[in-house]
């Protein structure tokens, strides 16, 4: 699990880190990843960079650091064993016609037992939300 953050600031200037909690894939469907995402440069749509390309457990949006250490500590209480994820099937949203972004989707049992346990934990500090496993490979932007 890795945190990915940005560096933002809120009009009060207090310096906050727009956040999530992820996990990288790993390699093997890192390069099947790469492989789509050449087909759609040819295609002409622009793909998230293969580095780039994770499974978000959860958004936590702008942090302030302190808050963040807190969050920190609180995640440091989960442990979980490795386990294995399938990928199943292409989306399209919000839909076909008029994508805005491409995601694979993810399946596994353990994974979604991962995301409700990080939900649990942090409970106090953000609303839970519905957790749907996927990895994004591309976003359009608008223009």
């Amino acid at each position: 699990m890795i945190p990915k953050e940005e560096l933002s600031k809120k009009k009060n200037k207090k310096e906050e880190i727009r956040c999530f909690l992820a996990l990288d894939i790993p390699e093997e469907i890192n390069k099947k990843v790469a492989l789509l995402e050449n087909k759609m440069w040819q295609s002409g749509i622009k793909p998230v960079a293969p580095q780039n390309v994770h499974v978000t457990l959860k958004f936590l949006g702008n942090v302030s650091r302190q808050k963040l250490e807190c969050i920190q500590q609180l995640l440091k209480t989960i442990s979980f064993a490795s386990f294995s994820y399938e990928i199943k099937g292409i989306v399209f949203f919000p839909n076909e016609r008029n994508p805005q972004v491409i995601w694979l989707g993810v399946a596994s049992k353990e994974l979604e037992a991962l995301a409700k346990h990080i939900n649990t934990v942090l409970k106090k500090n953000f609303s839970e939300e519905k957790f749907t496993a996927h990895l994004t490979i591309a976003e359009f932007k608008s223009q």
